[in-house]
């Protein structure tokens, strides 16, 4: 038992020990577990239901709680597990398990084993019959191999076509649409439960979503950070942060009033496979996914951005992109005002070493939700709008200072994220609080976030500009935002309501057969009172429409719910990871929903 925790490297989630045999096996693993302190939850899995009950009274008589150490009838080659939920896999008696079978029996175990690095444990004489159903192809991203008296069958990275949730809108280019390609209708419930909403933001304040990288959702809390295991919500650590998540008015209140939060002001933290990294004033914070440890404190030292604090963040290949300084106004920061909606400085550093790269000084100030990274087909691309605010912008018409003022112009900027050298800018009709880049197709879209529980004063009209050069695409005016960037079409939010598109090319409505007539009719789609503001994936659209509700993308069937449940006021639906996650973001929540609580 200790070699095998020893050697895999195991020591949290859950273990699966398939043909108990004398119950040696697991009674040792899980004494080890107990006295090294260790977060592993074991399950045994035999075909004889007297061996079974024997097993559990005497566990029980040796005072083994079940949390840690459970028993069931059964072998893995005919009970139905979950998908995803072991991070370790071990026998003590291989031809009750269903070795026999074996093929059976590594397809059905490698199904219930966690990816980013589940490991099968056997004997190393199992290592030939390993290796000759790994070589089939089936099942796909097995590693085998021997290591000492075991073989290893290990579930290496992610879930082929599943992708990550980085960033407040998905990725660096605010496309508000994940790559997954995994996640689609029609769903099965995963698990639910494991966790309180005691340490998430409360709904109104409207906090920044879940960030979902490597199996491992991350989400903010007044005073709090939190890790949960995408695929079995159980919690993997909490960090206790003062004052995180007190930046959005609101957050300690427990009243009903609606705040503009996140949707406003950005989000304070950002994620990758190697760093969660929070803004904390003047110092960023690199944390452990994996622990929630402290791994490194960023500060600013250099020029008029020292001892600067750090508002915005984004993450680029090696680069950390920070929105420093921010500019105050009048209120609570997340309340219905422009406070520290924008900044001042532009510095770009190495996320790993801290070493500034480049960095700018707005002649304005820079509006959080327009600083966005694209990949564009010549070069690595920094976008953003160097302006005031809405509201400050309404007090300097009345002065006779406008955006296309030459002295005092509002500049959208595109620059080498690399060298901070400038590729190319524009002064002519820069409005925008919000940028969004389509890789795809090469297309920057400079536009508002006019939604629910908005600061007044967001923009409507619409440019789209081709990103490598600047050359004008089209124009128009939108009902709404976030708009998501998915595939060749930008799809407005109307406020509450449902959706419409454009095509991101031409600007012109995109149009469906409609499921009766076969005739073609505008692209859209209606929804139910929320909110919150919808997001989306290959496959679909996730918003609240009522309860939880999502449009799926492949099947012309309309609005759908998952029922019984409300997803948050933030955007909290999100698909990564090969699963729709869904935390439950509701905390101080009176409506009437039959369940409360998270899912997956």
């Amino acid at each position: 038992a200790r070699d095998i925790l020893a050697t895999t490297g195991v020591r949290e989630g859950y273990c699966l020990v398939l043909g108990v045999g004398s119950g040696r096996l697991t009674e040792e693993l899980a004494r080890a577990v107990k006295s090294n302190g260790y977060d592993l939850h074991i399950i045994g899995l035999d075909p004889d239901p007297a061996k079974i009950e024997i097993l559990r009274n005497r566990w029980h008589g040796m005072g083994i709680v079940s949390g840690q150490l459970s028993a069931m009838v059964g072998d893995i080659c005919t009970t139905e597990f979950p998908p995803y939920l072991a991070h370790l896999i071990v026998s003590e008696d291989l031809e009750a398990a269903g070795i026999s079978n074996a093929s059976t029996f590594v397809e059905k175990a490698f199904y219930s084993l966690r990816p980013y690095g589940g490991k099968i444990c056997l004997g190393v004489e199992t290592l030939g019959l390993l290796q000759r159903v790994a070589a089939s192809g089936t099942p796909a991203n097995a590693d085998v191999h021997a290591s000492g008296a075991f073989a290893m069958l290990e579930r290496v990275g992610a879930l082929p076509g599943s992708a990550d949730w980085t960033h407040l809108y998905a990725d660096a280019s605010n496309t508000v649409v994940s790559k997954d390609t995994l996640v689609k209708a029609p769903l099965g419930l995963l698990w639910f439960g494991g966790s309180v909403n005691f340490n998430v933001l409360p709904r109104h304040i409207h906090g920044p979503s879940e960030q979902v990288v490597g199996g491992r959702l991350f989400i903010e809390g007044a005073h709090h950070m939190t890790a949960r295991d995408v695929y079995t919500g159980r919690v993997i650590w909490e960090k206790n942060l003062p004052n995180l998540g007190t930046y959005y008015k609101g957050a300690l209140d427990f009243n009903p009033a609606h705040y503009s939060g996140a949707n406003v002001v950005g989000a304070n933290y950002v994620c990758a496979n190697d760093g969660v990294y929070v803004a904390r004033g003047a110092a960023c914070l690199r944390l452990d996914p994996a622990t929630g440890n402290t791994i490194q404190t960023f500060t600013l030292t250099e020029g008029a951005t020292a001892g600067a604090d750090f508002v915005q963040l984004r993450i680029w290949n090696n680069l950390l992109i920070v929105g420093a300084d921010p500019v105050l106004y009048p209120g609570d920061v997340g309340d219905m005002n422009w406070n520290e909606t924008s900044c001042r400085d532009l510095v770009v550093m190495d996320r790993y070493s801290g070493q500034v790269k480049w960095q700018r000084r707005a002649e304005r100030s820079f509006h959080h939700n327009t600083i966005i990274v694209g990949k564009g087909s010549r070069r690595d691309i920094l976008f953003c709008i160097d302006r005031v605010p809405p509201g400050e912008a309404d007090a300097l018409s009345r002065r006779g200072i406008r955006a296309n003022n030459p002295n005092a112009p509002w500049r959208l900027l595109a620059l080498d994220v690399t060298t901070g050298a400038e590729i190319w800018s524009t002064t002519s009709d820069v409005f925008g609080t919000w940028l969004g880049y389509s890789e795809e197709f090469d297309v920057l879209l400079q536009t508002g976030r006019q939604s629910r529980d908005i600061t007044p004063g967001e923009p409507r009209e619409q440019i789209a500009y081709r990103g490598d050069d600047g050359t004008w695409l089209w124009n128009g005016s939108s009902p709404g935002g976030p708009c998501l960037l998915l595939g060749d079409m930008v799809i407005a939010q109307n406020q509450g309501a449902g959706g419409t598109a454009r095509n991101i090319l031409t600007g012109q409505p995109v149009y469906r057969e409609h499921p009766i007539t076969g005739t073609p009719v505008s692209w859209g789609f209606d929804r139910k009172y929320g909110c919150n503001t919808f997001v989306g994936s290959a496959n679909l659209i996730t918003f609240r429409s009522g309860a939880a509700g999502y449009l799926d993308l492949n099947n012309n069937l309309g609005t759908g719910n998952l029922g019984g449940f409300k997803s948050g006021c933030s955007s909290s639906l999100i698909p990564a990871n090969g699963v729709l996650n869904a935390p439950d973001y509701t905390r101080t929540c009176t409506c009437g929903y039959h369940n409360q609580t998270s899912l997956a």
